[in-house]
């Protein structure tokens, strides 16, 4: 079976929703190196959207695996595009096309490279303390084990956390320490991914979704990051931290140019409902807020430099290239590397 490599983290099928002839679509990039690149440019799908191993894996064996992403696209993405399709034709929708589009809408959250970098930063400033407080805790109920003369049997995870290891050293006197260390990189984003696509994002199917419309003579846009969990205020006070379960979120994800899936949890809404003026072009600004990179439209937006303006930096914009040209490199190493230190490539490592 031949690796998917080119990783589409949107959808080829669900982009082509905004093509004019099923192979291109207007496309507005963010981030430029040069002020002279045109705001909007007709771009083919094939190549937007997408990353050179973005989802390839080392497996236990230490070979290169595309599981997930076939697994996303089996399970996922193509009962979804099925549903979406009968949406935007104005079919009728059961309730396993709610679900269907719900969990796209979870997997459209997950797999991009802005949920990537946002997971990261988040266990730079999380796992140390996280780990400290686990050791700690632990420690604490093997004394008291140990007090009462327990005996607390030795478990391993399933699955194991993707690239956690754990050492126990015995110093001289007799007394252990335990050193933990974890690999934050792709290994832990996919396996996290799996989790929550495979049991917590059902939560998601149990809202109450609608399709909404657009105002009179408006588009929705999407981009590289079409998923909003949106906690709004008012005008000016808001932000995208809401959860999957949170009550007063707004869930939102584009389906076409005159289509959004929508709900705010815990508000029920018509099935089907259209947006005023104002809202309309309020949710434009945000969605085109939500992008990381790029944003996608049927036909160019003239003041979409007002809702989003773009950056130009050429320093940065090779930069990030770079970052991306080593992602596999980079990521399969480290990931090699946990496999080798936990004993699982080479069987003397085990003996």
């Amino acid at each position: 079976m031949i690796l998917s490599r080119d990783n589409h983290f949107v959808s080829q099928a669900y982009l082509r929703n905004w093509s004019e002839d099923g192979h291109t679509i207007q496309a507005y990039r963010i981030l430029v190196s040069h002020p002279n690149v045109p705001e909007w440019s007709l771009r083919e799908i094939r190549g937007l959207a997408f990353r050179r191993d973005l989802y390839t894996r080392i497996d236990p064996e230490g070979n290169e695996s595309d599981e997930l992403e076939r697994w996303i696209a089996d399970e996922i993405e193509s009962p979804a595009l099925a549903s979406i399709s009968k949406a935007i034709n104005s079919m009728r929708l059961s309730p396993e096309d709610w679900r269907n589009m719900a969990l796209f809408f979870a997997a459209q959250d997950l797999r991009t490279p802005a949920n990537f970098l946002e997971c990261m930063e988040r266990w730079k400033s999380d796992l140390p303390t996280l780990i400290q407080k686990t050791l700690r805790d632990s420690i604490e109920r093997l004394k008291e084990a140990r007090s009462k003369g327990q005996k607390i049997p030795a478990v391993q995870p399933e699955p194991p956390t993707a690239g956690l290891k754990v050492d126990i050293h015995r110093n001289q006197d007799g007394s252990r320490q335990i050193h933990a260390r974890v690999t934050a990189g792709r290994a832990m984003w996919l396996q996290e991914m799996r989790r929550l696509l495979g049991g917590i994002a059902k939560r998601l199917t149990k809202h109450k979704w609608s399709i909404a419309y657009p105002a009179k003579d408006h588009e929705w846009i999407t981009s590289d990051h079409p998923a909003l969990k949106l906690n709004y205020c008012k005008a000016g006070s808001y932000d995208f931290g809401g959860g999957w379960g949170s009550r007063g979120t707004e869930l939102i994800l584009p389906l076409s140019p005159r289509h959004l899936l929508y709900t705010q949890i815990g508000k029920k809404t018509d099935p089907r409902f259209e947006f005023s003026p104002e809202k309309t072009r309020e949710l434009q600004q945000l969605l085109a807020e939500r992008a990381h990179r790029w944003i996608f439209a049927r036909h160019p937006i003239a003041n979409m430099s007002g809702y989003r303006p773009r950056i130009v930096d050429h320093e940065a914009f090779q930069s990030e290239e770079r970052s991306w040209q080593r992602w596999h490199e980079e990521q399969s190493a480290s990931e090699s590397r946990d496999l080798i230190e936990n004993g699982e490539m080479h069987s003397d490592q085990t003996e």
